[in-house]
């Protein structure tokens, strides 16, 4: 079974032909301008924690200045797990799922997590990734009592945030478990539509997508 992340799954759920094409035969994606500069704000984020270079936002950087000043953080942290949820090395032969956060940090016995995203806010999508968050770090820090997530939408100055108690995690890591299982498959049909192909960065490479 292939290692997964947030983003394979994703992309297997929306067409499983996409996904071969992008992580089984490695195609070269093609990149967008909303890609780039989602990736360059990310850097930037990045840099502001780890360099003190300027925060690519007014609105969350006095935020950013006191997680920096005041509490136990680290960016872009690397969580990899194998099928029973143990912890592996991130290129362990046996890694099944990879998670990695943008921002973390501990306060008053919550585990905080910071996604950035620019761009609309999608709510829907972004809470499932949360709890897939919300899974991996409890399996890193078990001695959390609850895990809050929040999604920073830097286009809009605004925060979507929850958080997941013990009992509602366990449920999730089962419920992550099986959605998972779906990706252990040799069959990849190709999904053709409006809202898959328009934006895929694998269309150079499909010849289903011609068909639109």
């Amino acid at each position: 079974m292939p290692a997964w992340s947030y983003s394979r799954l994703s992309d297997f759920e929306a067409c499983p032909y996409r996904f071969k094409l992008k992580y089984l035969e490695k195609k070269p994606e093609a990149s967008s301008p909303a890609t780039e500069r989602g990736t360059t704000i990310h850097q930037q984020y990045e840099a502001f924690m780890l360099k003190d270079e300027p925060c690519p936002s007014s609105f969350f950087e006095p935020i950013l200045q006191d997680i920096k000043e005041n509490f136990e953080w680290s960016v872009e942290t690397e969580w990899a797990f194998d099928e029973n949820w143990n912890q592996k090395n991130w290129f362990d032969s046996t890694v099944w799922v990879r998670i990695k956060p943008d921002l973390q940090h501990y306060t008053n016995g919550t585990l905080h997590i910071i996604d950035y995203k620019t761009g609309k806010p999608e709510k829907i999508s972004h809470t499932s990734q949360g709890q897939l968050y919300a899974v991996g770090g409890a399996c890193i820090n078990p001695i959390f009592s609850c895990i809050k997530v929040s999604f920073w939408y830097h286009d809009h100055d605004q925060v979507y945030d929850f958080t997941l108690n013990k009992d509602q995690i366990a449920l999730l890591k089962t419920q992550w478990t099986e959605r998972a299982k779906k990706i252990n498959t040799s069959k990849y049909p190709p999904k053709p539509n409006n809202w898959n192909c328009k934006y895929c960065g694998m269309r150079q490479h499909c010849d289903y997508a011609a068909t639109i």
